[in-house]
């Protein structure tokens, strides 16, 4: 279905599927997604309900990496993954690149994956997800963001960071707290 999407639309640089949770696969993981400099939110809820009906591709910001079809025109004018984000961020910066390149990223419905999300590294809260989330979301502001989203990016990050921060402590994952510190500490070092 991707490749046949592909065919028809020459524009599109990367493709994805409708994501879907796994084992419960009446839950979505994504549909394609919107993303802004200004408040970093997806579109979809982990876990919410699939209701939609939608069938026809559509134009999109990006699409998670779990899974992608990706032209090899785009691959050779845009480069490849950024390997700085090692995980997390690096699909939208991808994306993002392609797109300001005149790439089109299209969300194809009829397409279905099925998705474990964090089976491979230890779950959401889990120190390597909290680092490379945390890490990450601030080294692609770093990367895309001009200097007016700096004044929405601080104030919500701090709002996040602070209630993962606390989320963790009230677990008593010190390695968690410690990775989240690590995070920024590491964006202070990297110029």
């Amino acid at each position: 279905m991707l490749i046949r999407v592909g065919e028809e639309n020459p524009s599109a640089g990367v493709l994805g599927p409708k994501v879907l949770c796994y084992p419960d696969t009446h839950l979505l993981y994504s549909r394609g997604e919107r993303h802004n400099l200004w408040f970093n939110r997806r579109t979809v809820n982990i876990g919410e309900e699939d209701k939609s009906d939608d069938v026809v591709p559509r134009a999109v910001d990006y699409v998670v990496g779990c899974s992608m079809l990706v032209r090899r025109k785009f691959v050779e004018r845009v480069g490849l993954l950024d390997e700085t984000f090692f995980a997390y961020f690096e699909e939208i910066d991808w994306c993002l690149r392609g797109r300001k390149l005149g790439f089109d990223v299209l969300y194809v419905p009829t397409a279905i994956v099925y998705h474990k999300g964090g089976a491979s590294t230890g779950g959401m809260a889990s120190p390597t997800v909290l680092y490379y989330h945390t890490r990450n979301w601030i080294y692609f502001m770093r990367k895309h963001a001009v200097f007016y989203h700096w004044f929405v990016f601080v104030p919500v990050f701090t709002y996040v960071f602070m209630r993962r921060l606390l989320q963790t402590m009230w677990r008593c994952n010190i390695t968690g707290v410690k990775a989240l510190w690590q995070a920024v500490i590491w964006n202070l070092r990297v110029s």
